[in-house]
């Protein structure tokens, strides 16, 4: 932890103005904006998930104690932190060759809230 040694615009002398953690393994740092600079959608953190249980819990952890959720596998955490749990697979299912697969995949994911693994890897791969 860092305390600010001059006034700032986020912190006052004295006050914390920036901390480090770690989360599942990765080091981040988070600097203290101050009152006017809260929270918004242009700073997320994604999680990739390997199953179904952990989306799921992940996703109930996070939205406990007054998360809601948003879509497309996003919801916003009790202190306003953008997050979208993402199971592992997703991006290669996006980004498949067959631009039949990966359009099916997009329009699947758009209506849905928490993603749902079986549903998106539904026909994932055409017969040949």
């Amino acid at each position: 932890m860092l305390r600010a040694s001059v006034d700032t615009p986020g912190a006052k002398t004295g006050e914390t103005l920036l901390v480090d953690f770690t989360l599942a393994g990765q080091k981040y740092h988070a600097l203290n904006g101050g009152a006017h600079d809260r929270f918004n959608d242009a700073m997320s953190l994604g999680v990739t998930c390997q199953d179904h249980a952990e989306v799921d819990r992940l996703w109930d952890a996070l939205r406990a104690d007054g998360g809601q959720p948003v879509q497309c596998g996003w919801l916003k955490a009790k202190y306003g932190v953008s997050w979208q749990i993402v199971p592992d697979d997703l991006p290669q299912m996006l980004n498949e060759q067959d631009r039949d697969t990966s359009t099916r995949v997009m329009e699947a994911m758009r209506p849905m809230v928490r993603l749902d693994i079986d549903a998106l890897q539904q026909d994932d791969h055409p017969s040949a």
